[in-house]
């Protein structure tokens, strides 16, 4: 009796996980895209360039990768990076998320501000190239 009613308990509770909304909280599915733009380009015409990034953090294997975008009138390249996210324990509250990418890229974005005004984020690539964005949660 006991063997039956510990398969009918397991059947009920697979069935509930299975039957969750793509996601829903709890759900190990849920992604979160942050878009973010260059918040001041190049007056130069000849070498105007516009970098774009698009952080994705969750979705089924959790980790966050970002996408570095860079369009000029000759060139257009895109750059993928699978991050690696700080620890938030060392952090104080309302700081930062920083993620780091090989060769010493990071990026840092400030997930604290208000929903209506855009999210603060730098991009400091391999090179020591700095680049200030300003980011919206897709």
């Amino acid at each position: 009796m006991k063997k039956l009613m510990m398969a009918l308990f397991v059947t009920a509770t697979a069935t509930t996980v299975m039957a969750m909304p793509k996601g829903a909280s709890g759900g190990g599915d849920m992604m979160v895209v942050h878009t973010c733009k260059q918040a001041i380009t190049s007056k130069n015409g000849i070498n105007k360039q516009v970098i774009t990034v698009e952080l994705s953090q969750g979705g089924f294997t959790g980790i966050p990768t970002l996408v570095l975008e860079k369009v000029s009138p000759r060139k257009t390249s895109e750059i993928r990076y699978i991050l690696d996210s700080d620890k938030q324990d060392s952090k104080p509250v309302g700081g930062a998320a920083v993620f780091r990418g090989v060769d010493g890229m990071s990026f840092s974005i400030n997930l604290t501000t208000s929903p209506s005004a855009p999210n603060k984020a730098t991009l400091v690539e391999d090179n020591g190239q700095v680049t200030q964005l300003n980011c919206v949660r897709k």
